[in-house]
């Protein structure tokens, strides 16, 4: 039986801009993968976080630096807060607010 770590290599396709593409069935909010570590599902780069570097710290979310919900590789993730993750979306255009809404005026 193969190791967490192995197994989620195992489903990994390198891309030309170093994100390891992790396949299986992606989320339709975000587009993440779920991923079996133990008896918990989690999202694949949260596992992948835990799986290289340990557990992640109460409260804090794992982010991805190349904006690729698929990506494991964890050169590309970083810890941040919940204010980070919001800030990061927005900077990148991905969330609600940077995008507009019809009834902002500004």
């Amino acid at each position: 039986m193969m190791d967490p770590l192995e197994r989620m290599m195992a489903k990994v396709t390198v891309t030309d801009d170093g994100c390891w593409e992790i396949s299986g069935h992606r989320r339709r909010m975000g587009g993440y993968v779920l991923f079996n570590l133990g008896w918990r599902r989690i999202v694949a780069h949260r596992a992948s976080w835990i799986l290289h570097n340990g557990p992640i710290p109460e409260g804090m979310c794992v982010l991805h630096r190349c904006d690729n919900p698929p990506c494991v590789n964890p050169e590309h993730l970083w810890l941040g807060t919940q204010s980070d993750n919001v800030y990061d979306a927005i900077k990148k255009g991905r969330h609600a607010t940077a995008k507009g809404w019809p009834w902002r005026t500004s």
